[in-house]
């Protein structure tokens, strides 16, 4: 991860957790919402609810292979579940 920012370094002290700093000290930890367990390359607070859908047997672990994201499999989740 690049800051965009002049003068502000980002250092990962975890998977999910970053340190932010800028010239002036100021230090911010950062916790990146989402489950690193799933498949994708970003990962967002949809992934919980990608995680629920599979515990609930809504889903297949082969299921997330056919989107980009977790948003995406939500999104078409939702679609195809309330519209029939």
């Amino acid at each position: 991860m690049r800051a965009r920012v002049e003068n502000i370094s980002i250092k990962e002290i975890e998977e999910d957790i970053f340190k932010i700093q800028s010239r002036f000290n100021v230090k911010i930890l950062v916790k990146v919402a989402g489950d690193f367990s799933l498949p994708y390359e970003k990962h967002t607070i949809d992934d919980y609810i990608v995680k629920l859908l599979i515990l609930e047997n809504e889903i297949q672990d082969a299921d997330l292979k056919k989107y980009y994201n977790a948003k995406e499999l939500v999104n078409d989740f939702l679609r195809s579940d309330f519209t029939s």
